[in-house]
Formats: structure tokens, sequence, C-alpha cells
């Protein structure tokens, strides 16, 4: 099993969005949208398949968001062989699905703290 990064570039416009391709052979290729988008398609680093570090986006966040998803792919992948679970493309969705659910629950667990509520926590 392997999987990589790519960008489609929008029509129109200089942004892109990012795309992960999931491959368990010649005929089991997966494509999906990783909701992760590029302001300038020129920051994005075709052979590493990463953002560039002197771009104008946020790089270090993206590109780890991205190593994190590939893992999570990966051991998905893993887990269901063993298991003898049948991996198809409604099989990535949802492990697509699980991880964007468990990002979303630990960025709404970070409360934003407010002046007065981060000087009281201070003192």
């Amino acid at each position: 099993m392997t999987s990589s990064y790519y960008i489609r570039p929008h029509t129109n416009s200089p942004s892109a969005s990012i795309y992960i391709r999931v491959s368990e052979g010649r005929y089991k290729q997966y494509r999906f949208a990783t909701n992760y988008d590029l302001k300038q398609a020129s920051s994005w680093n075709k052979n590493a398949q990463c953002v560039r570090t002197n771009s104008i986006e946020p790089f270090e966040i993206i590109n780890l968001q991205l190593k994190r998803l590939k893992a999570h792919i990966i051991a998905e992948y893993y887990h269901a062989k063993s298991m003898g679970i049948p991996r198809s493309i409604r099989f990535y969705k949802a492990a697509l699905s699980r991880f964007q659910l468990r990002e979303m629950k630990v960025n709404s667990d970070r409360k934003i703290l407010s002046l007065g509520d981060a000087f009281e926590l201070y003192i």
C-alpha cells in the first residue's frame, strides 16, 4: 500500500486543493480530497509532496496534518488487513472521515481565552 499527495489547481484562480492518492496495486487506486487548500498553487513542492517553507501558506500546520493523515490511513489499512476486512473506496472514505472528525473534536476542545480569562488563569 502506498499513498501520495498531489494538487489540483482551481480554474480561473491561482489556488489549488490538496488530494491524497491511495494505491493497493495497479488496479486499486483511490483518490480523495483532504479539505486543505492552498492560496497559491506554486506553494506546493511536487517532489517532497508538501507545502514549501517559503510560501505564504501556514506550511507547518498543513504539512503536519498531511503527515498525520498519511499515518492514519496507513494504520487503518494495516488494522483492516490484519482483521481480514476488505478495503474499498467506502473503507478509505470512512477512514478519512474519522480522521477529520477527530481533528475537529481536538480543535473544538481548545477554548479561546479572553484577556481577562487569561489574566485570571495566570494569577
